[in-house]
């Protein structure tokens, strides 16, 4: 059964799709990326972003508040698994930002401009990403004591280490509004700039190259009903990965 089936199960709503737009929704954003990694080469990552979204219709057009509510990530090729640890998951911040709804011929249309994501260091200090602990700019992003933020990865030689990451991303959404009130389309990415600058174990010590790929990136923005939460997501998703 796919997650977007089980979102309507769940959650389901009716939806006025002349009115289109304002409402609760799950917005699933499927991002796929390539590193080049030591001794694998080009090896492809998913991301899957699970965000609550509410959408409002205001006097300077809409807006779209944006939650994040899970992420996970599946390495293909390579015997390891990326964890994101929950300080990570809270540490994600709550954002609002203006996006597009409109109706072009028959055909109603949404853009969305998620904005720039600085993670584990402050824009306002240094419009570079650091590669190091020391760098300025650093911050403890998940509030664990340690620079940045912090991701796990379990290696079957090594076991579980910690990695501790700065990023900058960018994203933005073009879809079309279908019958049933959920919007499909693309993801759009800028080049993804991420550099460990440290680790529990010194092997894990990489900051590969990484290559967007938006041909195979996608989301959906499921409508849901307004009572829906993020506790109320995570729990679907966590009986869904138990199957």
């Amino acid at each position: 059964m796919s997650q977007g089936l089980l979102w309507a199960l769940a959650f389901q709503s009716p939806v006025d799709v002349q009115a289109g737009s304002t409402g609760t929704y799950v917005l699933e954003l499927h991002v796929d990326t390539h590193a080049k990694l030591p001794f694998f080469g080009w090896t492809k990552s998913t991301t899957n972003s699970t965000v609550l979204a509410v959408i409002k219709n205001t006097e300077e057009g809409f807006i779209q508040r944006h939650t994040p509510c899970d992420v996970q990530v599946i390495t293909r090729k390579v015997p390891a698994k990326t964890i994101i640890p929950k300080a990570m998951m809270d540490s994600l911040p709550i954002k609002t930002y203006g996006i597009e709804f409109y109706k072009n011929g028959k055909t109603w249309r949404y853009k969305a401009d998620l904005g720039e994501d600085h993670i584990g260091y402050d824009p306002a200090i240094t419009t570079t990403v650091p590669t190091q602990a020391s760098d300025p700019g650093v911050i403890d992003g998940d509030k664990d004591g340690n620079p940045g933020v912090t991701v796990e990865i379990d290696v079957m030689m090594f076991g579980t280490s910690e990695l501790y990451v700065a990023q900058r991303g960018h994203l933005w959404l073009e879809g079309v509004l279908e019958e049933d009130g959920t919007v499909r389309g693309k993801v759009n990415m800028a080049p993804v700039v991420q550099h460990t600058m440290d680790a529990s174990n010194r092997f894990m010590m990489a900051s590969p190259p990484i290559r967007p790929d938006p041909e195979n990136s996608w989301f959906e923005l499921r409508p849901v009903t307004p009572q829906t939460t993020c506790k109320d997501i995570q729990l679907l998703i966590q009986r869904r990965t138990k199957r």
